[in-house]
């Protein structure tokens, strides 16, 4: 089977084109997907979300996420979707020595009897008055 490279294109837009949002803040942004060749697909998730990765099991929460109905992505049409929604007032973004809190714009085309094709596009939720 024929492996295909990311076609997956994931805007964020900030404020003065930064990628840092404070908590209970609008994101907003397009996903974007231009094959090569025609993917034949289940459809096509999209999902603002936060993890946690690094020592113990991972936890996650997903704010919101959409579903389309897509059974083809053709490499003269493409797909592309605008998304928005409000951020909560936690988790905020973190970077330790054991744990950190991710924050992501995932992607996901759901391909049936293959491997999925997953892509992301991280940010940080941060209060505007706290250093990076």
């Amino acid at each position: 089977m024929k492996t295909i490279d990311s076609p997956i294109l994931i805007r964020i837009k900030g404020d003065e084109g930064t990628s840092r949002f404070p908590p209970g803040e609008q994101i907003t942004g397009m996903v974007e997907i231009f094959p090569e060749e025609s993917i034949r697909c289940q459809g096509v998730e999209i999902q603002v979300l936060w993890y946690t990765e690094g020592k113990g099991r991972r936890n996650e929460g997903i704010v919101q996420s959409w579903r389309y109905d897509v059974k083809q992505i053709g490499s003269g049409q493409g797909f592309t979707e605008a998304f928005s929604c409000t951020l909560p007032s936690a988790p905020w973004s973190y970077a330790g020595h054991f744990i950190n809190i991710v924050w992501a714009v995932h992607v996901k085309i759901d391909i049936s009897l293959a491997p999925d094709i997953n892509r992301e596009a991280r940010f940080l939720m941060l209060p505007s008055d706290l250093p990076v």
